[in-house]
């Protein structure tokens, strides 16, 4: 069982990318593979964040704190919103996508690389709570070199 996820170092990243022999395939394992570890630690997060704002609405009904339980039913809402709003898309850019993905993590696709800049944009707003402006050095965890490449159709 994987308890941890593991991002390439970017400087790492590049200098095997440039590699004729391997760079091409390296590109692609490496960037749906992590894309899909950001997808997963995203869902994981909002379930942690709705079980969470559950668990304090009853604690607080139960307490009989109308108050309480009515704030947290509303950042509940308010978070279910933004879940949604978020990753609603998700699930079925990468299922229509699957088989091009399925290509780029085995080694296996053609030229040029599949990419999804919006889904990953969307992925990293989520994980980092805000907008990362594009004056902005974004974290290097969520940074990748984009080749040419065929863009995704975001799903909504």
């Amino acid at each position: 069982m994987r308890d941890r996820y593991t991002f390439k170092d970017l400087s790492d990243f590049e200098y095997r990318a440039r590699d004729e022999s391997i760079g091409r395939a390296y590109m692609g394992h490496i960037y749906w593979t992590e894309m899909l570890y950001r997808a997963h630690m995203a869902s994981v997060a909002s379930v942690f964040r709705t079980s969470r704002w559950i668990k304090v609405a009853v604690r607080e009904h139960e307490a009989g704190s109308l108050y309480g339980c009515a704030s947290a039913c509303r950042s509940l809402i308010e978070s279910a919103g933004d879940i949604n709003h978020s990753l609603g898309p998700v699930a079925r850019t990468l299922a229509y996508n699957k088989d091009a993905i399925r290509a780029e993590i085995s080694g296996q696709a053609g030229e040029p690389m599949l990419s999804a800049k919006e889904l990953e944009d969307t992925l990293i707003h989520f994980t980092h709570a805000r907008k990362v402006l594009k004056t902005e050095k974004t974290p290097a965890v969520a940074r990748r070199c984009r080749p040419s490449s065929t863009s995704t159709t975001w799903m909504e």
